[in-house]
């Protein structure tokens, strides 16, 4: 079952997203508030307690996201949210006909808003910035635009507040958390989907009569079975990270390259890899109307008699070797 850290900006939302958390059956390793200046510092103790999937919002969603490889599922507010934020700046000059409102914040907090403007017969104003470096700069322009009210984080409301201006936190409710908790618990279950999936099949491999190889789109080894190192005469260490063709003779590569381009089937073609002539079958294997892979078992050539001799040449040796090759691009 999927692991959730849940990392969050404020204090006030770790018990709700808790309790939401166990609502949904969640197993949650890690909840709790952290700095944004200290977000990264928490990424030993998710890898400690094994946490596959991370949760968080705005600023410290983006960092999570470009600095470590975890997947992250952003807490985004929801139109609700948002709405009921735009008829409180609304209240607050009702006495405008149409008032300017701004909103400092980054992109992945609040997605398209512009709609709202008819609703609520403002003119709204967005100020998207990237990090906190740009949030002054964002906010003095929202106060040289003229803006009547104007919505944003913390130091956004202390901006403005400083000025005399009027200002609303950029605050969400719990329907964000479970908006945004059911979608990380989608991600998790669909996780855990692949998860079996790969074990299952890693069974197959582990336990195959064959020798298997799979391959990237560019025809790089990524993984190989223990039989398809022992009849290649190869550690794993070695294989894994080479180009197939490299292991080939220039004739062999071309044909292989050729036919991985292509996604063309061959049936019992006899290949020289790493010095082992196998004889090779590969089909493509298709995702609709998206090549996926190619499935290629090849057998190691064994000392055949006279009359059978023809089918491998001179080559002298066989048992099976599976290679499985992406396509895509």
């Amino acid at each position: 079952m999927a692991r959730f850290a849940l990392l969050l900006p404020r204090e006030e939302m770790v018990e709700p997203a808790g309790r939401i958390a166990r609502e949904l059956e969640m197993d949650v390793v890690l909840n709790q508030s952290v700095p944004t200046e200290r977000i990264l510092d928490l990424m030993e103790d998710c890898r400690r307690t094994g946490a596959d999937i991370l949760v968080a919002r705005g600023r410290q969603a983006s960092i999570l996201k470009e600095h470590t490889d975890f997947p992250v599922v952003e807490i985004q507010l929801t139109g609700l949210e948002i709405a009921r934020l735009l008829h409180r700046a609304r209240s607050l000059v009702s006495h405008l006909e149409r008032p300017k409102i701004g909103v400092v914040t980054i992109p992945n907090m609040v997605g398209n808003i512009q709609g709202f403007e008819e609703i609520f017969d403002i003119e709204l104003h967005t100020y998207f910035i990237s990090g906190l470096s740009e949030m002054e700069r964002g906010a003095e322009q929202a106060v040289a635009d003229g803006m009547d009210v104007i919505l944003g984080g913390d130091f956004v409301n202390a901006y403005c507040r400083r000025l005399g201006k009027r200002t609303l936190f950029f605050d969400g409710t719990e329907d964000s958390l479970r908006t945004s908790l059911l979608h990380a618990r989608n991600v998790g279950q669909v996780a855990d989907a692949e998860r079996r999936n790969t074990a299952h099949l890693q069974v197959l491999l582990d336990y195959s009569f064959n020798g298997i190889l799979e391959l990237d789109a560019r025809g790089i080894i990524v993984q190989s079975n223990d039989v398809a190192c022992k009849i290649l005469e190869q550690e794993r260490e070695k294989l894994v990270g080479l180009p197939l063709s490299t292991l080939m003779p220039r004739e062999d590569a071309e044909f292989w390259a050729d036919a991985l381009a292509q996604r063309r089937e061959l049936y019992f073609s006899v290949l020289n890899v790493a010095g082992v002539h196998v004889v090779a079958n590969a089909a493509p294997v298709a995702d609709w109307d998206a090549g996926e892979g190619m499935v290629f078992p090849s057998m190691r050539c064994r000392r055949w008699s006279a009359r059978e001799s023809g089918l491998c040449g001179n080559a002298t040796g066989f048992s099976a070797i599976w290679l499985t090759a992406g396509l895509k691009t």
